[in-house]
């Protein structure tokens, strides 16, 4: 092999290195405390953040959020909201996380939650197409009295950003989860879920069965009366765990200067071969 093969096989090399996947194995979305991809972001107090498909945006992970109103069939689309705060890092703010408003720019109610017979849909299809899957869902806010289910939904006819066909009776959802506030009554419907209490408000985390479901829809409940109007509870963080690899075409840092010192002995061995 001539020099000039040996530092083509180099840059050869270097390139590849660059185009290679860069992948956090695992993503985290603290929503109360983050902008969307489209920049919008409440401060201080719960607003809404606009209509349908507001996405969020963390290491190269992409999560869309939807609202809607209706009890079962097909319900119509409503507002996301934000409730401002973090739950991941310093002192959690229990009351934090994403919500809906059947208003706007009003809110529905002053809390800007998810209510009873209202919908918080979670789009993991971006996050999919990327390599990631859902592993995590932290649902905050459920007081006492309060409480939310967690509905998976995976046929994308049936979702859109103007509407989704839950079905009769919700027929076209699995029912993952319900969570209840009070430490004593928190309880997973299946033994396949993970349902686990986390400290302050009766919030909850589910870990499992949420893989199989390419949209988690959550909605809320009065538990000591069901038309009851302690019902409001919020999403504030979602985990992605990587599922698969993916081509990130984007070179590192590190992988350009690999690939600039090749090129660079290519061109001083074609000089030194010439003279």
């Amino acid at each position: 092999m001539s020099m000039i093969q040996k530092a083509g096989l180099v840059a050869s090399v270097a390139l590849g290195l660059a185009c290679a996947p860069a992948m956090a194995n695992t993503v985290t979305f603290d929503l109360g405390n983050l902008a969307t991809t489209g920049g919008a972001q409440c401060s201080g107090s719960p607003c809404v953040l606009g209509g349908n498909e507001q996405t969020f945006t963390q290491s190269g992970v992409s999560v869309g959020f939807d609202a809607y109103q209706g009890s079962s069939g097909t319900v119509s689309a409503t507002y996301v909201t934000q409730k401002p705060g973090q739950v991941l890092t310093g002192s959690p703010n229990n009351e934090a996380g994403i919500g809906q408003s059947t208003s706007s720019p009003t809110l529905s109610d002053p809390t800007g939650e998810i209510q009873s017979g209202t919908w918080l849909a979670i789009n993991t299809s971006a996050a999919v197409a990327a390599g990631y899957q859902l592993s995590g869902v932290w649902v905050t806010s459920i007081q006492s009295g309060e409480g939310a289910y967690v509905y998976g939904l995976n046929n994308p006819s049936l979702f859109s950003k103007n509407s989704i066909n839950l079905g009769s009776a919700l027929s076209n959802l699995t029912l993952l989860a319900t969570m209840k506030g009070g430490s004593s009554i928190v309880q997973a419907l299946a033994s396949s879920n993970s349902v686990t209490p986390v400290p302050g408000s009766g919030n909850t985390i589910i870990n499992s069965a949420l893989t199989a479901y390419q949209y988690i829809l959550v909605t809320a409940f009065g538990t000591n009366t069901p038309t009851g109007s302690n019902n409001n509870v919020a999403v504030a963080a979602l985990v992605f765990n990587q599922s698969g690899s993916h081509t990130n075409p984007v070179p590192e840092p590190a992988s350009f200067a690999l690939l600039a010192s090749a090129l660079v002995g290519l061109g001083i061995m074609r000089r030194r071969r010439r003279a």
